[in-house]
């Protein structure tokens, strides 16, 4: 046979081997994306086949294939034996099923500075608690614990009552956790701890009271308060892909709300 010959099968069976890898990997790639509980149970048999020596593949894609066209594109040679399989078609299903989860991320970002603007909508905020004092919250400085995987937020404070003529201001401190609340799709504080409760000029016997009136100020005014909502569209595009908002966790700069499957009611 002449040299030409040999090049042009060479070049087939690298063409072949290369295209049919694409189109397999990107389709079974997105697939798995797309279907988390399939990328989930198949992701373990593909690390271990693709740790697999080449050399005990060998005989198994031999028997299946041959020794014609299907085996070498399948082997990319015998002496090199995954050339095709291992090193070209497994990184291409590995990377489209990266892309695939792309598409559909695992979990939502919201970051430190949308959830102050959150805040900052709906304060101040003035309320009467024990149908006695007058209570205004101000405007909200808030700070991410990731430590804790809690929320600190601190509120210039005004209390006063029908028989004081002016109200004693100071400083009101809590943290408190996050949990979805599914029925208007909104992100809600949860288990609100009050840090401190401090008015200027109170008198002492006033001041040793606060603690358990912050506790009742923080269960009035601030627990179960929304601190983000999720658009329709949104809420709309995960249904249709069988996902829910599930845990939430507090980074640095932003609090990762999971995406999980929908668990039927």
């Amino acid at each position: 046979m002449p040299l030409w010959y040999h090049v042009w099968v060479t070049i087939q069976e690298a063409l072949t081997g290369f295209f049919s890898g694409v189109v397999i990997g990107l389709v079974a790639g997105v697939a798995l994306g797309r279907n988390r509980m399939a990328a989930d149970v198949l992701s373990i048999y593909i690390k271990v086949f693709n740790s697999v020596p080449r050399v005990v593949l060998a005989p198994i894609f031999i028997m299946l294939f041959g020794l014609g066209l299907t085996s070498k594109v399948a082997l990319s040679h015998r002496d090199d034996l995954v050339n095709a399989a291992v090193r070209l078609f497994l990184p291409l299903l590995v990377a489209a099923g990266l892309a695939g989860c792309a598409v559909w991320p695992r979990s939502i970002e919201i970051s430190e500075a949308q959830l102050q603007q959150q805040l900052d909508r709906q304060f101040p905020v003035s309320r009467q608690v024990l149908r006695i004092f007058d209570v205004t919250l101000g405007q909200p400085q808030l700070t991410l614990l990731p430590a804790s995987n809690r929320i600190a937020t601190a509120f210039d404070v005004s209390i006063g009552e029908r028989w004081l003529r002016e109200p004693y201001r100071g400083s009101f401190a809590l943290s408190y956790g996050l949990r979805y609340e599914p029925r208007d799709a909104t992100i809600r504080l949860a288990d609100v701890h009050v840090e401190q409760l401090r008015l200027e000029g109170a008198p002492a016997a006033l001041q040793r009271e606060l603690d358990r009136f912050g506790v009742l100020l923080a269960e009035q005014l601030l627990d179960g308060e929304v601190i983000h909502t999720f658009s329709a569209t949104d809420v709309a595009a995960a249904q249709r892909q069988g996902l829910e908002p599930g845990a939430i966790h507090v980074g640095r700069h932003a609090i990762s709300i999971g995406l999980q499957r929908v668990v039927p009611r």
